[in-house]
């Protein structure tokens, strides 16, 4: 009888193992491939945490595509339609509203709302929420600082302003005009549209800064901001658009002040080596401390697996993290001038004394963001409020009357909130 017994065990076992072993050696030694659509770092920068990120979790690799940013968000979002799009994606900071319904949810086991918000920006915070539930980690800063020739104002004796009417004051006393008054040398490029990089985050600022929405432009506050961003070209006649474009300009050293995001000093620095420069946070008005936010994060596609979700979030707070963050700066910084501003706070100090990005960073914690971010390349809700506020601000250049403009500006940008779904904060 034992050893019957012994042999119908025996018997259940190697059944067992045949039936379930299979199964164990399936799971252990799957591949998994994420595809990982990024924009501006080129995939070298990124290979090295890529494969530490790898050889930490067997079987796992990445698949990073930079793509172009023409018909960047609208390509993305068609390809998750499709059910070809990504795994994670980079988006602009100002598309929540827009992806809302491609973005998975990222889960507390990866991060805690508290982490999050222990960890990042408050800008990012606020801007990267849907409902109770964060949907993107962000793995750089940017903004808006003001560039400033430093040989140009020590020769003036001037120190780089930091209040609006400093700057005003000073940018009047900088320009340089010919015997027929023509400029040849602005104080700073403020005041009109076409040749004015990245005007509608200075004038999203300056709104902001003023106590209002740019969703209301018919607002007093918001008048009064169009009103003053016009000044430098109506009144004080600082800047006008025979000139280069401001980043041109600045480069040319035709231009003493500009305002412009961080990577706008890889093209300065490309075209103009020898050129002396650096930044500063941007004005403010009296008992203000407010600076702008247009930066990138990252995300999970809602319609891909769910494995492929658990390890999307794993790699990205991978990525997220101080050392990792420290590498790709480090890895950008052989081949250009510095890598992506850091999106941790605790990792500003890292970076104080340099001349560029240490601007950005100071003016962090107290940045925020709207609708009016340059160079996104969305054909959405930043593209279509900004030839409103276009209209509005060669309009009032032109002498037509404010109230028009602003009621007309308003009602464009109300329907364009409403079309997207993006509440008018």
């Amino acid at each position: 009888m034992i050893p019957l017994l012994l042999f119908i065990v025996i018997g259940g076992l190697i059944y067992a193992g045949i039936k379930f072993l299979p199964q164990f050696i399936s799971t252990k030694t799957r591949s998994l491939t994420l595809t990982y659509w990024g924009l501006w770092e080129p995939s070298e920068n990124l290979q090295t945490v890529f494969q530490e990120f790898e050889s930490q979790n067997p079987g796992v690799k990445v698949n990073y595509v930079q793509q172009s940013p023409k018909d960047y968000r609208e390509r993305l979002q068609a390809a998750i339609d499709r059910g070809e799009g990504p795994d994670i994606f980079r988006f602009h900071n100002t598309w929540v509203p827009l992806l809302k319904n491609n973005l998975a949810n990222l889960p507390s086991s990866v991060l805690t709302n508290t982490e999050f918000e222990s960890t990042f920006y408050p800008v990012a915070a606020k801007d990267l929420r849907l409902g109770d539930s964060y949907v993107g980690i962000p793995l750089m800063f940017d903004g808006l600082a003001l560039y400033y020739n430093k040989n140009i104002l020590s020769s003036a004796g001037k120190t780089p302003p930091t209040t609006w009417e400093n700057l005003r004051q000073i940018a009047a006393e900088l320009t340089l005009r010919d015997d027929q008054e023509k400029i040849i040398r602005s104080g700073v490029a403020l005041g009109t549209t076409a040749n004015v990089d990245h005007w509608p985050d200075i004038l999203g600022l300056m709104i902001l800064q003023n106590g209002t929405t740019p969703a209301r432009p018919t607002d007093q506050l918001a008048q009064d901001a169009l009103a003053f961003y016009t000044l430098f070209s109506r009144t004080d006649k600082i800047w006008d658009e025979t000139l280069p474009s401001s980043i041109q300009a600045f480069t040319l050293e035709k231009a003493a002040m500009i305002f412009a995001p961080s990577w706008r000093a890889f093209d300065i620095k490309s075209k103009n080596p020898s050129l002396d420069f650096a930044t500063v946070p941007v004005p403010q008005l009296p008992k203000t401390n407010l600076t702008w936010a247009s930066y990138w994060a990252e995300g999970v596609s809602s319609a891909t697996t769910k494995d492929k979700q658990a390890y999307g979030w794993k790699l990205l707070k991978f990525l997220s993290q101080s050392d990792q963050q420290k590498a790709l700066y480090t890895a950008a910084s052989q081949t250009r001038l510095f890598g992506e501003p850091y999106s941790r706070k605790e990792l500003a100090s890292q970076l104080t004394n340099d001349p560029v990005v240490a601007a950005y960073l100071t003016s962090a914690p107290t940045a925020q963001s709207w609708y009016l971010a340059s160079a996104t390349h969305d054909n959405g809700v930043n593209d279509r409020i900004i030839k409103y506020y276009e209209d509005a601000i060669n309009a009032i250049n032109q002498g037509e009357n404010l109230e028009d403009v602003t009621t007309t500006a308003e009602q464009g940008i109300t329907q364009v909130l409403s079309q997207f779904g993006v509440p008018s904060r």
